[in-house]
């Protein structure tokens, strides 16, 4: 990768990761101790959350990174992979640990979703497991989707995918 295409790649995670944070309304840092998660990472101390995204379309490689600043920093971690092209050759997807009482639970292959209240949602890509809503809270697992059927479904992995597209325009 040349440094113009390692820049434009910087700047496309940077763009990327401000959905999260415009979803929770909080105020991050930089992440100081960040070992080998992605360059473009903060941390949300108020809602227990690391943000993280990466150019590389393979989560699975800062799986042990993300479990080490989870557990360093008590919190949950999300990592957006979206490649040199998100959503419009690349699908944006993204992986999280969450921190539970009873352990780390690893979620992976999710994908953005905007509920009709405009919320952000990360979904598993196959249609069954958990949901993760992001909001004021943080992130917070939901037993339920948050869609009826296959079409509402659609509607919202749909109305992300353009989302993230146009923001690439945006700046």
């Amino acid at each position: 990768m040349n440094t113009h295409s390692a820049v434009d790649c910087a700047i496309t995670s940077a763009r990327l990761i401000q959905l999260p944070l415009e979803a929770t309304n909080a105020i991050p840092e930089p992440l100081t101790s960040s070992g080998s998660m992605p360059i473009c990472s903060v941390q949300l101390p108020d809602l227990g959350l690391v943000l993280s995204a990466s150019a590389d379309d393979d989560t699975a490689r800062f799986r042990d990174a993300m479990r080490a600043t989870a557990t360093a920093l008590g919190s949950s971690v999300l990592v957006i992979a979206h490649g040199k092209w998100p959503e419009t050759l690349n699908p944006v997807h993204a992986t999280a640990l969450i921190e539970l009482s009873s352990g780390p639970l690893l979620l992976d292959n999710l994908l953005f979703y905007r509920d009709r209240e405009n919320g952000l949602w990360f979904i598993p890509a196959n249609g069954r497991g958990l949901w993760l809503a992001l909001g004021h809270n943080g992130l917070c697992l939901s037993m339920t989707a948050p869609y009826v059927d296959r079409e509402e479904r659609s509607t919202g992995l749909c109305r992300a995918a353009a989302e993230i597209v146009r923001m690439q325009g945006r700046y």
